[in-house]
């Protein structure tokens, strides 16, 4: 993502995150006016050592620079913030910013036209959460409540019913339709196909499009195709997110793994590591044994830059995915 002014950052932050970030020290790595990736941990007095997947992401960027955004009701100085996260000094600062109380500051600014002392008022709406918004995005309040929107939730009977039905009926037809073809790849491409159109036209979401989701993220072939469309396509990676979301929290319990998991890679292309995580969590409540998201999850807990996710689907091709090479 671009972003072009402190005010556009702090609305975007929520939104990549996934949730409103308290008492934290958020790091933004940044190659010229890009994000890259974002880290976030718990506000404290003690060093904070950024990720070795950030440091990596910062080294291979073309213009690396950070922007260290501090969310607590205590003051801290620029200093002070820049002594928390000592690495971040190996590259450009561009700004450091300070967020309390509905308020912000910049703690590199001396204008007190543009940075008056009782700091800039976070504006309720901005464009730049009204684009996020109308994309699907609804940020929560803190990482709880992200956790707890990825539990199942009380479906009433006639929509369990209804869930059910329209997942055996997806499911057989699937296994009819891949019986025509000597090769199955021509039934996985037009069931991705069917998925992918969702995103890009006003479809109605309901439990035949739900169904469509679940075979695709359970379908090995068609879950890492799907994972390569959305290398591809950056735009829906937003809406497709969201829809997982939903669809993890009302799904039976054996596709949850698989669902969370395709979250969990969708978040990490996109660097953020705290959805990825929770999505992880998730899906391995479910299945301990769901390798995919034992691999991700391994490979995040290592520091693994998202840089390499993205150079491993972008190693195989979407038609090769659907071939089963991935």
């Amino acid at each position: 993502m671009i972003v072009s002014s402190p005010r556009q950052l702090l609305s975007a932050l929520p939104h990549l995150i996934g949730f409103h970030p308290d008492n934290s020290i958020v790091t933004v790595a940044m190659d010229d006016d890009e994000i890259l990736t974002i880290a976030r941990v718990d506000s404290t007095t003690a060093s904070i050592q950024l990720p070795a997947s950030v440091l990596a992401t910062l080294r291979q960027a073309n213009k690396p620079s950070t922007v260290l955004v501090a969310y607590r009701d205590d003051p801290i100085s620029l200093d002070q913030l820049t002594e928390l996260v000592p690495s971040a000094k190996e590259f450009q600062l561009l700004d450091a910013l300070w967020v309390r109380n509905g308020r912000w500051s910049s703690l590199m600014c001396d204008d007190l036209g543009c940075c008056p002392v009782e700091g800039n008022e976070l504006a309720d709406v901005t464009a730049t959460d009204l684009e996020f918004v109308l994309a699907g995005s609804a940020p929560f309040a803190s990482r709880e409540d992200l956790a707890n929107r990825l539990e199942s939730i009380n479906l009433e009977a006639k929509s369990i019913t209804a869930r059910d039905e329209a997942n055996q009926k997806m499911f057989r037809e699937f296994d009819k339709e891949r019986q025509k073809y000597e090769s199955k790849v021509p039934a996985r491409s037009d069931y991705l196909e069917r998925l992918m159109k969702l995103w890009t036209t006003d479809a109605k979401w309901d439990w035949q499009s739900h169904a469509l989701l679940v075979l695709v993220v359970t379908d090995i072939q068609m879950r890492d195709g799907f994972l390569r469309q959305m290398l591809d396509n950056t735009n829906l990676r937003l809406p497709i997110r969201t829809s997982l979301m939903s669809a993890i929290s009302q799904a039976h319990e054996e596709h949850v793994a698989a669902l969370a998991t395709a979250l969990a890679g969708c978040a990490w292309l996109d660097g953020n590591g705290a959805l990825a995580t929770v999505a992880l969590d998730r899906a391995l409540e479910a299945d301990a044994s769901y390798s995919l998201a034992r691999l991700l999850e391994r490979a995040i807990s290592h520091n693994v830059p998202p840089s390499v996710w993205t150079e491993s689907l972008e190693a195989v091709s979407y038609e090769e995915c659907l071939a089963g090479a991935a």
